[in-house]
């Protein structure tokens, strides 16, 4: 027989969309933000005709002199149009095109080659690019062809958002609704055990339907915390308070093989926080670095602290929404365990995804609708047989005092 929570994976699936809106393209959000036009190639005299050509329009132009360089600049700036040259040093057009296809992101492409066979050009658009030009171009072709593609990608993501937000919220409203059914299973369960004596087998099975109903309860509340819909109870919270008196919660969710480490920093400001989310945080990632570790004998280091982020350190961590430059407070667990390689770390807050034997992936999936529900953010620092760091950011208030006793 399938376990009671195995019923809920259609609910589930249907919260994936919704969560998905928040780990999809950030590029075009607002139209207040200037778009962002990533233009590569070896040859800086063509990257400023590029610049030239497009002066007079209302986008801020990234220019990069090699396709690994392109590459790394993609990552942080995340642009909605890529203006790219085929033959370059290091990493050639065709070989960007091909690591771009592992990213989540869609962006449009404009091929500029003076030297590209006909098999290069097929190749090209196999790998999914927009349009094709040969050097020298046309100014006012380059700048119809940027118009039409921005144009089309920002009408493509706005209606496939408007989409996504439609059925987030048939989701978020399913998840309450089962949840107050669950609620009402409880009760009924909670009345007839009274009625039971304590060693009789209608009351162990009660016991296990109790318990079955809670694990399915628990699903609800993550399918709501990652669509943003589960309510909070946000107060003041100092993280070196509470993670002292979580000690012995977390201690006794790790193999005894597992060293637990603290590094608390000192007048740590307090942050405004829901207690309950934020040790659903810690637990979970607790859990994951002991796991990570295993049957070895390894280390798990809890630290806090206080650090100033810029803009482009803000750039490099997980979320899409990235929060405004400033103070932050961190929660950070690092581990000495397996690690993970770049591909699984751009998978592990998918929802079902687990490199776990048993496991439902869901834990980090609520971590990040967490997160992204506290206006904050995610770095994850990670190799193979060297261990992971996770630090999660949390903005300090201007009216936040130190909450250290």
């Amino acid at each position: 027989m399938p376990r009671p929570y195995g019923n809920l994976q259609l609910l589930i699936l249907l919260a994936i969309v919704k969560f998905n809106i928040c780990k999809s393209v950030s590029i075009g959000r607002t139209t207040m933000q200037k778009h962002k036009i990533l233009a590569i190639d070896d040859e800086q005299a063509v990257i400023d005709t590029i610049k030239e050509a497009l002066i007079y329009e209302d986008y801020e132009i990234i220019s990069a002199n090699d396709g690994e360089q392109g590459l790394q600049l993609y990552s942080i700036h995340q642009p909605i149009l890529v203006i790219l040259d085929l033959k370059m040093p290091k990493m050639t057009g065709l070989e960007f095109l091909e690591r771009l296809k592992l990213t989540p992101l869609d962006p449009g492409i404009i091929v500029l080659t003076g030297h590209g066979s006909s098999d290069e050009i097929e190749k090209c658009f196999n790998n999914g690019i927009n349009a094709f030009m040969k050097k020298p171009f046309n100014f006012y072709e380059l700048v119809g062809l940027v118009r039409n593609i921005i144009s089309l990608k920002s009408a493509m993501l706005l209606l496939h958002n408007q989409k996504l937000k439609s059925l987030g919220m048939i989701t978020a409203g399913i998840a309450h609704d089962f949840n107050n059914i669950l609620m009402g299973i409880m009760g009924y369960i909670e009345l007839a055990m009274y009625d039971c004596p304590a060693n009789s087998s209608i009351r162990h099975n009660l016991e296990n339907a109790l318990t079955n109903t809670k694990r399915a309860a628990d699903l609800t509340k993550q399918i709501l915390t990652y669509t943003g819909n589960r309510k909070s109870i946000v107060t003041a919270l100092n993280l070196n308070q509470f993670v002292t008196e979580n000690t012995q919660i977390l201690k006794s969710s790790i193999s005894q093989k597992s060293v637990l480490n603290f590094n608390l920093s000192s007048n740590l400001p307090n942050i405004m926080a829901d207690m309950s989310q934020i040790q659903e945080v810690l637990i979970n990632l607790t859990i994951n670095a002991a796991e990570a570790i295993g049957e070895d004998t390894g280390t798990i280091t809890i630290r806090t602290g206080v650090q100033t982020c810029d803009d482009a350190y803000l750039k490099s961590c997980c979320l899409d929404e990235k929060p405004s430059p400033g103070l932050f407070v961190y929660l950070e667990v690092s581990d000495t365990g397996c690690g993970m390689d770049q591909e699984t770390q751009k998978l592990i807050f998918d929802p079902f995804f687990t490199t776990k034997f048993i496991g439902r992936g869901l834990g980090m999936s609520a971590i990040y609708g967490i997160i992204k529900g506290h206006k904050g953010a995610i770095c994850i620092d990670s190799a193979i047989n060297i261990g992971t760091t996770i630090r999660i950011l949390f903005p300090v208030s201007n009216n936040s005092a130190s909450g250290d006793t």
